[in-house]
């Protein structure tokens, strides 16, 4: 008897159910499985479930978090100099609003960014 580790379940009405690929441990088996050959045991706890797929929900958002903190504090960084004298009104302004954001996104982004110093 093998407890499988994740599995694909395709459901029928009038037929048995089958199961295909089905993972124990790094193994995957390349045939499929009836139901009748195997035990599929379900929990019925609902809120239980909610509860556990709120945990997993939260845990993956301060995951998340914590890898986006750790790119922010290992970053490196650098700026490449160039020479500019534009007028920073109209057009000009909202060029360089889309600069700071692209660079900003870059920064967020990426392991290692480098942006221009004007």
């Amino acid at each position: 008897m093998l407890i499988a580790d994740s599995f694909t379940r395709k459901e029928y009405a009038i037929f048995p159910d089958v199961f295909s690929n089905v993972t124990v441990k790094d193994y995957t088996f390349k045939r499929t499985f009836n139901m009748d050959e195997v035990i599929h045991i379900m929990y019925n706890n609902e809120k239980l479930s909610k509860f556990m797929n709120g945990m997993f929900e939260d845990y993956t958002e301060l995951f998340s978090r914590m890898i986006q903190t750790s790119m922010y504090s290992n970053q490196i960084r650098a700026l490449a100099g160039m020479e500019s004298t534009q007028n920073l009104s109209g057009e000009n302004l909202t060029k360089l609003q889309t600069f700071i954001e692209k660079m900003f996104n870059s920064f967020k982004k990426n392991a290692f960014a480098i942006v221009p110093k004007t």
